[in-house]
């Protein structure tokens, strides 16, 4: 008995976290907004993440 209560709440928590993450994904370039960059005070690390980010972006939303 206890393992089948066991398997239910784990069902439970699979298909309430799988929804979730579905609506999520599927509304990720209506959510998101490119990030800007402060030329005067990012790092060259940072302005190579944006960037970088900036493309991962592109990639998915535009197309």
């Amino acid at each position: 008995m206890y393992k089948y209560l066991q398997v239910i709440i784990c069902l439970i928590f699979l298909i309430a976290f799988s929804s979730c993450n579905c609506l999520i994904a599927s509304n990720y370039c209506e959510l998101y907004k490119p990030v800007s960059l402060d030329v005067n005070k990012d790092t060259p690390q940072t302005m190579r993440e944006v960037l970088y980010n900036n493309k991962v972006y592109e990639e998915l939303c535009n197309n």
